[in-house]
């Protein structure tokens, strides 16, 4: 169960958008071009200041290209209830 834009407030799968929205503001600061994006509703949410939010569902989703020189990797971290997305250079031994 995690936070979401129901009548409730709570449902399964509410984390998903908060991810994408995380994964969402981590791109918007690299040369990465946003294909597909969404916001939930034209208010906002309660998580992220209003238009910087990505909804992701059956009708959304969240696509973007890399722009750089060199392959990206995402390292997405959770610790204490709180989420990091690292957008950084892929390791090229990999």
């Amino acid at each position: 169960m995690a936070p979401n834009i129901s009548n409730d407030g709570k449902g399964y799968g509410g984390g998903v958008c908060q991810l994408s929205t995380t994964l969402y503001n981590a791109a918007l600061g690299l040369p990465l071009r946003i294909d597909q994006w969404s916001v939930h509703r034209e208010r906002g949410v309660a998580y992220i200041p209003q238009y910087f939010d990505a909804a992701v569902g059956s009708y959304s989703d969240l696509a973007f290209t890399n722009l750089l020189p060199y392959a990206i990797t995402l390292d997405v971290l959770t610790q204490n209830g709180a989420l990091t997305v690292l957008i950084r250079r892929a390791d090229e031994t990999n």
